[in-house]
């Protein structure tokens, strides 16, 4: 019920001016670890390989790649809050992992069983969080710094990720249930 971070984009250059995303890893094959390869199935799905993207890449486990809805029209003169759980939407690898699913929606549609579809049932564990601030082509002289990040319920929501002297790290999050 709470997904939250601060962003602050350094530069971009409009209209490829894309807040940074989250991606949730999902233990679909519900055995307590997370063991896609998620970047690597994204990168066989864009190589245009016959049969779309390599599903063994997955490992029985899937990912939720949430985004803004719209880019930026400039740069962020300071931090800036982001309730990526109430605002962003969301997409996955379908069922048999060769391809995105048709399903783009906002979180609280996966929880109630929009993601059924691409196998993430509403019972499904997160337990990866990654944050992604730059990466993608579209991302065109893209610099940002991403700090506080929380996940977990409204009562209980932890702060994640909080690193308020080096907020160009790379970070990659093992959840707890």
């Amino acid at each position: 019920m709470d997904l939250t971070f601060q962003r602050k984009v350094l530069s971009c250059s409009p209209p490829s001016c894309w807040p940074p995303s989250i991606l949730l890893g999902i233990d679909k094959n519900m055995n307590g670890r997370y063991e896609a390869d998620d970047f690597a199935w994204q990168w066989s799905l864009a190589s245009g390989g016959p049969g779309g993207a390599d599903p063994g890449l997955l490992h029985g486990d899937t990912f939720l790649q949430c985004e803004a809805p719209a880019p930026l029209l400039s740069p962020d003169l300071n931090f800036v809050p982001v309730n990526a759980y109430a605002t962003y939407f969301c997409y996955s690898p379908d069922l048999l992992g060769t391809d995105y699913a048709p399903t783009y929606a906002v979180l609280l549609a996966y929880q109630t069983g929009a993601g059924v579809p691409a196998g993430i049932m509403p019972t499904s564990s997160v337990l990866a969080l990654k944050v992604l601030a730059g990466g993608s082509s579209s991302w065109t002289n893209f610099n940002a710094l991403v700090d506080k990040v929380t996940m977990g319920d409204n009562m209980t929501a932890t702060t994640r990720i909080d690193e308020p002297n080096n907020s160009r790290a790379h970070f990659e999050v093992m959840t707890a249930k």
